[in-house]
Order: structure tokens, then C-alpha cells, then sequence
């Protein structure tokens, strides 16, 4: 019995010890971050549900990561709001992982197309919305929590439902975008715009034909560490640094 006594003890001090050189360990999922049910439940509202087609999938975009420095995370989520199916619109989700909070931020409208932060340190996000036609917006933001819609210019001789933003290129003084009619006569007519220093559009021609954007690169290596999987069950996407895990769910059926 004291043989087993001291058997017992000493296997209790070598857990201990583990313990001290490990530190603590591994976050359980207990220290797992999950998307309230209040967000949850707005992010439903975001689907027109009477133009639901079927009883399909409702799936929730979450492949849009930022790392926005200590302990904050930016999730650009992607609602299938347009017949409860198709993406046609995207909300930042601002989490912070010390205070173990979610904030979500204004609709962005339309798909995502373009994303990633350019060489003037913002993040930028372009949208195409699809319903019916198809028309580009250009959002910007410096902390993933207040957005700016950024007024781009009138397509020349009149509007057109069929525009796509082709490129953009954010400077520190300038914001340059490449634009294309998807429609009309003749089709695919490309035009490019030069914005100053004031917030005035001007069409940027070079021989008669629309000038080339300067070399500009967007950043869309924004996630850091963080990687997005799925779960087994495929029922949630799993946000993780390796050490904290944010978990939302990957369709928004009810």
C-alpha cells in the first residue's frame, strides 16, 4: 500500500510538472467564439424570403478574412439574400477576440469582386450587384468597422444597367478605376477614370484611348494566420489562429 501510495504521488507531481512547462495548454473548446443568435437571426433577415426558390441551401460566405492586428479579426461575410440563394450582398463581422465580442457592420451591396488592401493602407472591397442587371459599388475602410461607399464616376454619354468594375487602383491622392459596358454598341467599350485630390472624376485618355491604370498592387493575403475550414458535419465554418477558434454557421436555413 505505500509502495502505491508513492506511485500515486509521484505520477501526480509529473502532471504537475507538464503542466508548468506546457503552460496552459491548448484553447479548449469551451474558449471557442460563437456567432450569437441575435446575429444570426439578423443575418436571416437579410434574405427576402418570399422570393426563396425551393428549400436549397442558404449557404453563408466567410472566406473573406483580415487579421486587423491584436486581437481583432474581420470576416467579410457574403448573405444569399437574392432569391434566399444567391449572394448579392456582403457585412463585415468585426470580432474581438479579447473582449469575446461581434460587432457586424453596414450591407455592402452586391457580390464581392474585388478585395484586399491597397497601397494607400486601406482595405477595399468592389461589388457587382446582380439583380436584373449588373452595376459595380466601391467600398473602403481603415478598421473593418467604418465603411465608406466611394462615388464612382457617370459612364460617358449616359448610364448603363450593364457595368462592370474591371480594376481599381487606390494612391494616396488619386483613385483610378478601369470600368466596361457589358452591353450596348459596342459591346465591351472600356473607359478609365483618374478621381484628384478634391473628389472630381475625370475620363483619363492617352491617344484618343482609355489610359492604363498605374502599376497597382491589391493585397489580398490579408488573413495572416487564419485559416477557414469546415466542420465535419459541414454545418459550421471554423475560423482559426491555431489557438482561438470563431465559429459561424455555413448556411443560414432555419
Amino acid at each position: 500500500m505505500r509502495i502505491e501510495k508513492i506511485f500515486r504521488r509521484f505520477a501526480a507531481a509529473l502532471v504537475c510538472l507538464a503542466l508548468v512547462l506546457g503552460g496552459f495548454g491548448p484553447v479548449r473548446a469551451g474558449d471557442d467564439l460563437v456567432l450569437p443568435n441575435d446575429l444570426l437571426e439578423r443575418l436571416r433577415t437579410d434574405i427576402d424570403w418570399d422570393l426563396e426558390l425551393g428549400d436549397g441551401p442558404k449557404p453563408l460566405g466567410s472566406h473573406y478574412l483580415v487579421d486587423l492586428g491584436p486581437d481583432r479579426l474581420l470576416i467579410v461575410l457574403q448573405i444569399p439574400n437574392y432569391l434566399g440563394a444567391i449572394p448579392n450582398m456582403a457585412r463585415p463581422l468585426v470580432v474581438d477576440l479579447k473582449k469575446k465580442s461581434f460587432s457586424l457592420g453596414q450591407e455592402l451591396y452586391g457580390a464581392i469582386n474585388l478585395f484586399g488592401r491597397g497601397p494607400d493602407g486601406r482595405l477595399w472591397v468592389s461589388t457587382q450587384s446582380q439583380i436584373e442587371a449588373t452595376y459595380p459599388s466601391l467600398y473602403s475602410t481603415m478598421d473593418g468597422a467604418v465603411w465608406t461607399e466611394e462615388t464612382l464616376p457617370a459612364w460617358p454619354e449616359g448610364g448603363t444597367p450593364f457595368l462592370m468594375l474591371e480594376a481599381f487602383c487606390p494612391l494616396a491622392n488619386e483613385l483610378w478605376v478601369d470600368l466596361r459596358e457589358m452591353a450596348g454598341d459596342p459591346v465591351d467599350r472600356r473607359a478609365t477614370f483618374k478621381r484628384n485630390s478634391g473628389g472630381q472624376w475625370k475620363e483619363a485618355l492617352e491617344k484618343g484611348k482609355p489610359a492604363p491604370l498605374p502599376t497597382c498592387v491589391l493585397n489580398d493575403q490579408t488573413a495572416g494566420v487564419w485559416t477557414r475550414t469546415l466542420s465535419k458535419d459541414k454545418r459550421s465554418a471554423l475560423v482559426t489562429n491555431g489557438r482561438q477558434t470563431v465559429v459561424l454557421p455555413a448556411d443560414l436555413r432555419k
